[in-house]
């Protein structure tokens, strides 16, 4: 049966694909069970056991009058239907009690545009600055965010928790120098000052897009903005690949490979769920290993883990491991972090040689780093591993509340160009962007090294 014919010829309503499908032996057109006055049992056994059936239309035109009563239609010797179009959204209502008049343009608008003394929100839209935009938008513009931020390799912070005389020793530290600068400049940014990366960079965009299925449209509206992006990593995907009605072409993204999935620990496919997309254009889908599994325990609860290997990336024969990571807010920390230790051992044969880092849902507030023990926890198994968490700002933001929940550890600060944070509001959560670079370590180092001698040459300048 063909898509364009699934109409009922009665109503000229599309059946959904659930209901029973009953095409009449006479005129050979579809009608819905509800209008031929049968039940859907009836329906069900007659298209069940392929009976040969006839439409009330054809039964009236067969036999004598009033023999056959039909089935009346909806608007037959009723009042019309009430319907009106939005003067906000351009919708329709078509029930009085859901209209509102807007106070300033006085047009009509569902209750659901209508904001009451203030007008609908088109109007709203066109008279009040900023009123579409959320708050750290407001302040990225002004240049005043919030000082809510991690930073525990901060000078300043050492000094506070372990006094002056370890001060100077950090300060000589110019790989904790790094890290703080790299936190220090972890910054919002809104998505369309993305730029493409280049043959020298690897851009990676970490989003906990919450039902990938249902927000794969969103995505693919916007796909110019995704496409700058050379690897996307999604957590909470809540989706099970076998449940897809069209399969792997229901969640494809144009311009990237088949995804990687990982389906969700739970069973019911909800509240976990991880999902990797590579772009076409830095390599081969051969070159994408996938059988990285550190985990001891696939089955454990406490936290979901899916690693990658990328060769020959941008096809300059470098090698980079992309780690993502869910945990579920209603998991044990610390039975999480325990796990994250185990697997971090697991992987130090990879992280020998390669970059590595490993982004994603933590659901660990690090803003409340200096006294919550979880948080500390955390961060001193991934130091104990070697990795740095570069994140330092809020990374959902609510009315009431503002935690730095999504996560990016790499074992190579060096190879680190940024870490910003990007105001995408796919979902409640904002996306964390890291751009790598793709130079050698030496290249890297030189880098840091030219840096440090401008920084010091300005030094000595200032103290002369």
């Amino acid at each position: 049966m063909t898509l364009t014919r699934l109409r009922c010829d009665e109503c000229n309503v599309k059946i959904p694909k659930k209901q029973c499908i009953l095409r009449c032996d006479i005129c050979d057109k579809i009608k819905h069970s509800r209008c031929q006055n049968l039940t859907k049992s009836d329906a069900s056994y007659i298209e069940h056991l392929k009976l040969q059936w006839t439409c009330t239309q054809c039964i009236t035109d067969i036999l004598p009058v009033n023999a056959v009563t039909r089935p009346r239609s909806k608007n037959n010797g009723s009042a019309p239907r009430f319907k009106i179009q939005c003067a906000a959204c351009n919708g329709f209502c078509y029930s009085e009690r859901n209209v509102r008049v807007c106070t300033w343009c006085e047009g009509q608008v569902h209750v659901k545009c209508w904001k009451e003394g203030i007008g609908c929100i088109s109007c709203c839209e066109q008279m009040i600055p900023g009123y579409h935009a959320y708050h750290y938008e407001l302040f990225d513009s002004l240049e005043c965010m919030n000082n809510y931020t991690y930073n525990p390799y901060s000078p300043k912070h050492f000094t506070m928790q372990i006094g002056n005389e370890f001060d100077t020793e950090s300060s000589s530290n110019s790989m904790w120098n790094d890290i703080s600068e790299l936190l220090v400049n972890c910054k919002y940014k809104q998505p369309k000052y993305v730029k493409p990366s280049n043959e020298q960079e690897l851009s990676i965009l970490s989003l906990n897009i919450q039902t990938l299925h249902s927000k794969i449209g969103n995505v693919r509206d916007d796909i110019g903005f995704y496409q700058k992006f050379d690897v996307l990593l999604f957590q909470e995907t809540n989706t099970i690949l076998d449940k897809l009605p069209n399969g792997i072409s229901d969640i494809l993204i144009e311009g990237f490979h088949e995804p990687i999935l990982q389906d969700p620990i739970r069973s019911t496919g909800k509240g976990g769920g991880l999902a990797i997309y590579v772009n076409e254009a830095i390599c081969d889908f051969e070159d994408i290993v996938t059988n990285i599994n550190p985990n001891p325990e696939p089955e454990n609860t406490c936290g979901e883990f899916q690693f990658i290997k990328i060769k020959n990336c941008k096809f300059d024969n470098k090698t980079f491991i992309l780690g993502n990571v869910y945990r579920s807010p209603s998991r044990i920390p610390d039975a999480f972090n325990s796990l994250f230790d185990t697997i971090l051992q697991k992987l130090h044969r990879h992280t020998k040689n390669n970059v590595m880092y490993i982004v994603g849902d933590f659901n660990q507030d690090l803003i409340k780093h200096d006294n919550d023990t979880n948080c500390q926890n955390l961060v001193d198994t991934a130091v104990s591993h070697g990795f740095v968490q570069l994140v330092s700002r809020p990374t959902r933001v609510t009315d009431k509340s503002a935690t730095l929940i999504d996560h990016v550890y790499t074992n190579n600060v060096d190879s680190t160009l940024s870490c910003n944070i990007l105001t995408v509001s796919l979902t409640d959560h904002l996306g964390i962007h890291t751009k790598v670079s793709l130079k050698s370590n030496s290249e890297n180092l030189a880098r840091r090294t030219r840096k440090e001698d401008k920084e010091n040459r300005e030094y000595r300048v200032f103290n002369d």
